[in-house]
Formats: structure tokens, sequence, C-alpha cells
């Protein structure tokens, strides 16, 4: 009897012990899991919800870019270097562009459907798969470099500003490219100057010029016109939701252009803000470059403050996740998630 008993008592013992080990097993793995959006629950304010952190031998740059799917992350180096992450802080590929590619990274941008990365190097224009594959490395040549780039999210054609300084000319005009890196034409207007191209649907490309105005060029027929009048030291699209946010120059106010109605909306606090629209939400992020976070809600013109956020270090770019009230905020020695309410 007493050696039944004492086999129970080991038995026992035994158990708790693995139960013990796999409590201990299961709160490891909890605590350890890679991070990912889905294990989040909604917020009613910004809250940071994950950090990745530069490796001091690839710090980071100036552009932080989502993929189409919201899992990666391009991130430019000041070794001019472009550099992948998974959602959960992994680096997944360094493309080494500074061993060829030139001095400057102008503009990265990921293509609308598939894991390619157009990027702007100034002297170069290339198209790289997600893996570090060169898909076409595309050459300036003495009359002109390359600047900002956009993709058409209908027919996947990538619209690229080539600035032309040659012969005392001075000018800009707009090459369409395939996702293969073909061209398949440059767009006859001479465009004087401009800061910034996005496109706003499938034949039209929105264009911040720095001397007057924003305009719109078609690329079918191949003419322009004024959209907006004034100028302007900002300016965001959002193809999702046929929706223009620029802010004036001097920044007086903001204007909002959605299906051809125009609102302006005065804001005594704007002061070297960049913009940021939502391709998600009603949202567009206005982040001054120095400290804090604001939202303008797109439907009511209100403005959003958050005061008690405040940030130590300049806030270089902030590019919002495809499908989730996900920011991601790029300082200078981290990308920070800030998730936000719906």
């Amino acid at each position: 009897m007493q050696s039944l008993k004492s086999r129970w008592q080991t038995l026992l013992s035994f158990g708790i012990l693995l139960a013990l080990l796999v409590s201990a097993a299961g709160y490891f793995y909890w605590a350890n899991r890679p991070f990912t959006l889905e294990q989040l629950a909604p917020v009613d304010t910004p809250t940071l919800v994950h950090t990745i952190t530069t490796d001091q031998r690839k710090p980071f740059a100036e552009i932080v870019q989502w993929n189409s799917r919201g899992d990666l992350l391009a991130v430019s180096s000041d070794k001019q270097n472009i550099l992948i992450y998974s959602i959960a802080g992994e680096l997944v590929a360094d493309f080494r562009s500074h061993l060829f590619m030139g001095p400057f990274i102008r503009d990265i941008k990921w293509h609308p459907s598939k894991d390619i990365v157009a990027v702007s190097y100034g002297n170069r224009l290339v198209l790289w798969s997600a893996d570090g594959t060169i898909i076409k490395q595309i050459n300036s040549n003495i009359e002109y470099s390359f600047r900002d780039i956009s993709w058409n999210i209908s027919t996947n054609q990538l619209a690229v500003n080539q600035y032309y300084a040659f012969d005392r000319q001075y000018y800009h005009q707009i090459v369409l490219f395939d996702d293969n890196g073909t061209m398949i034409k440059q767009l006859s207007p001479i465009i004087d100057f401009t800061w910034n191209i996005e496109w706003l649907d499938p034949t039209k490309i929105v264009i911040n010029s720095v001397n007057a105005e924003i305009i719109i060029l078609d690329t079918e027929n191949e003419t322009l016109a004024t959209l907006i009048e004034g100028s302007y030291s900002e300016m965001a699209v959002n193809p999702h939701q046929n929706l223009i946010i620029a802010i004036r120059n001097p920044p007086t106010s903001i204007i909002q252009w959605k299906d051809n109605h125009l609102a302006e909306l005065a804001d005594k606090n704007i002061s070297d803000d960049i913009l940021a629209i939502s391709p998600y939400s009603k949202h567009s992020i206005i982040y001054q470059p120095s400290y804090q976070l604001r939202t303008l809600n797109h439907q009511s013109h209100t403005f959003e403050n958050y005061p008690t956020i405040k940030f130590n270090e300049t806030i270089k770019y902030a590019s919002w996740h495809p499908h989730k009230p996900i920011l991601a905020i790029l300082v200078d020695n981290e990308i920070q998630l800030w998730q936000l309410p719906e």
C-alpha cells in the first residue's frame, strides 16, 4: 500500500512539474513570439506598438515605404543601401546599391501588387526584386537625371520625373515605364520645375509645380491644365479616394480637393508640416518634423491634436500601412510603428 501511495505521489509530482514546464514554455513563446499586426487590439489614441532599430553599421536615412501587402518595409540607408525589413524587424534583404548606383537615393516606391521596388538614384533608375535581384537598371545621360517616381495602381505603369539640365536648358519631363523597366513613352509637355508627381487615376498625373500651382497631366492626350491655383509647399495624393491634400505656401491653410470639390481649411499651427494620406481610413497624418503628430479627418474637416505624444528626434518620414491604421514613422535610428484609432 505504501509503495502504491509513493508511486502516486511520484506521478503527481511529475504531472505538476510537466504542467509548470508547459506553462513556462507557453509564456516564453508568447513573450518572445515575432511581432504581428494580427495580435493588436483596437486603440482609442495613437499607440506605439513596435520599434525596429537600425544596425549601426547601416544607419537609416530619409525614406521608409510599405509594400502592397503591408508585411515588408523598404528603408533607405545613409550608406545608399536599400534595406528590406519584415514587420517583426528582421532584416531580410540588403540592396548594396552604394557600390555602383550613385551618391543619392531620390525616391523609393513599391509596385502596387508585386514585390518590386523602384528606386531613383538620380543618375540611375533601378527596379529591384524584394530578394535583391535587379530586374532592370536604366542609366541617365549627360542631359538629365531621375527625380521622384510614382506607380499607377490601375495600369502598373511607373511615372518617372526626369530633370533636364543641359546646354542652358532647365526643365522637367515625365516618362512612363512598364514594370519590366521598358519605356512606354516620353510625354511631350515640358514643365518648368516640380516638387513631386503622383498618379490620381489611370490616365492623369498630379504635379506640384514650384513656380505656380498644382497642375494635372493627361497622359493620353499629353496636355497640361491647372487643377488647383496657388503655390504649395507640400502635396499628397490618394488615388484610392480621388483625394489631394496640399499645404499653401506660405503655410496659412490646408487645401483638400476631392472629386472636383475644393475646401480650404485655415490652420494657424501649420509650420513646415509634411503630409501622408492613409489609403485605409478617413485620415491624413500631418506631422511637424520637429516634434508632434496631428491628424486631419477628410470627412469632417477637423483636426485632432495629440499634445502628449512628443518625439525626441526629428521625424524624417511617415508611411501608412496599405490596409490598416498603422503608421511607420522614421526617426534618426529607428522605425516606430504607431497604431491609430479606426
